[in-house]
């Protein structure tokens, strides 16, 4: 049984590429595109999407409007405006070779990967030793493009760095399809933190793969909001013995958004622990996507694994789909899950208002309170404060 949309590759598989991708583009045009069939994208429908012919640009990248780039922060940047690098933009040049072999973690593309792998033509190449708080934004312009572009992010032994992913959008459609690979060293640690405030009308496909090391910490902290359609996805791989990986993120949906979040993380090694707290918050017919999975490998022993999925609807006809799963071949485990769909606690507003609160702001409190429990564990600095006011302004016009 087929179970992938093939009927939208042509235009794809017709569109200039760099040099060396027929074999990606090859892969798209086998397996197709995911659709309802596809177990992974069951909740999250993609044909809206593809029914649309996102071009790339090809040469000189557009330029952002004054009001964008004026959002720009400090320090350590680089830029990219639909796929493309802007250098006038960026105050670091490490980009990624367009011809440079993609890891062993991006072997067999599918879907929109592939479409990535065969399209992508700029992207950061991060070699970190310490230190470094990097920020890679991203300005879609509208206009029916297509931005693909590819991160690298590696991290020696012991180092320890934040890095920032923010994209933005201009306005009308646009199609990001991105994809970022993190390596850990034995003993690095990442905050990586993923920020997302494209335009209603647009789409945002982020895969994020890791391999974490022996005694290594990846912690990555996601924000996702007004996208049409936004589906990011994590394959964690805890490699090494004493690997930890905490995987938070918060779904802001409103009008017709949905909004979904992937997330695998595969306990490899013994004595590894996992975190998954993921929660969304949902208003008028706007629907959020939890697919949680933990993997533990035979002989992956002494395995601490915790996920959570909680949802709170503001609306009759918000859509929370939950899918937490555990897959275990080993017996010294400790492996838990939980998720919750449900509204505002009556009894808490009651409360607040009998301190004082009006019924707005009480109902403000508590949305606040359920949305930023996920960004406690940011560290200080515009990592910090940026998560935090994309959550606040959503929350404002609630």
């Amino acid at each position: 049984m087929r179970t992938r949309d093939h009927t939208h590759v042509d235009h794809y598989a017709a569109l200039p590429r760099p040099a060396g991708r027929d074999e990606a583009m090859s892969r798209l045009e086998a397996l197709g595109f995911p659709g309802r069939k596809d177990e992974d994208w069951y909740y999250t429908p993609t044909k809206r999407l593809l029914e649309t012919a996102f071009t790339p640009v090809v040469g000189a990248p557009r330029e952002p409007s004054a009001a964008l780039v004026a959002q720009l922060p400090e320090g350590a940047r680089a830029v990219f405006v639909d796929g493309l690098f802007h250098q006038g933009l960026s105050t670091l040049d490490a980009t990624l070779d367009p011809q440079q072999p993609p890891t062993s973690l991006l072997a067999d593309p599918t879907g929109f990967d592939a479409l990535n792998a065969a399209l992508w033509r700029s992207g950061a190449n991060l070699s970190m030793k310490g230190g470094e708080e990097v920020h890679l934004v991203h300005i879609a312009t509208g206009e029916q493009r297509l931005g693909a572009l590819r991160h690298r992010l590696q991290l020696a032994e012991g180092a320890e760095a934040t890095v920032v992913e923010h994209y933005l959008g201009e306005g009308g459609a646009a199609l990001v399809a991105a994809v970022s690979e993190v390596l850990l060293a034995p003993g690095a640690r990442l905050h990586h933190v993923l920020l997302q405030q494209a335009d209603a009308d647009s789409h945002y496909v982020h895969t994020v793969r890791a391999q974490v090391g022996a005694d290594a910490h990846y912690a990555a902290t996601s924000v996702q909001a007004r996208a049409r359609l936004a589906r990011l996805a994590f394959h964690v791989e805890l490699a090494g013995t004493g690997a930890f990986t905490r995987l938070c993120g918060v779904a802001l949906g409103a009008g017709q958004s949905h909004v979904d979040h992937h997330l695998l993380v595969d306990h490899a090694a013994p004595g590894c622990t996992s975190r998954q707290d993921v929660r969304a918050v949902l208003d008028d017919r706007a629907r959020a996507v939890f697919t949680g999975k933990v993997v533990v490998r035979e002989g992956a022993q002494q395995t601490d694994s915790e996920q959570a999925n909680h949802s709170l609807l503001l609306s009759d006809d918000a859509v929370a789909n939950t899918r937490p799963q555990l897959e275990i071949y080993a017996d010294d485990v400790a492996c838990a899950h939980g998720a919750t769909v449900g509204s505002l606690d009556a009894d808490a507003l009651f409360y607040l208002q009998q301190r004082g609160l009006s019924p707005a702001q009480a109902r403000g409190l508590l949305m606040e309170g359920f949305a930023r429990a996920v960004l406690t564990e940011l560290p200080q600095g515009p990592a910090h404060d940026l998560p935090h006011a994309l959550v606040g302004q959503w929350l404002s016009g609630r």
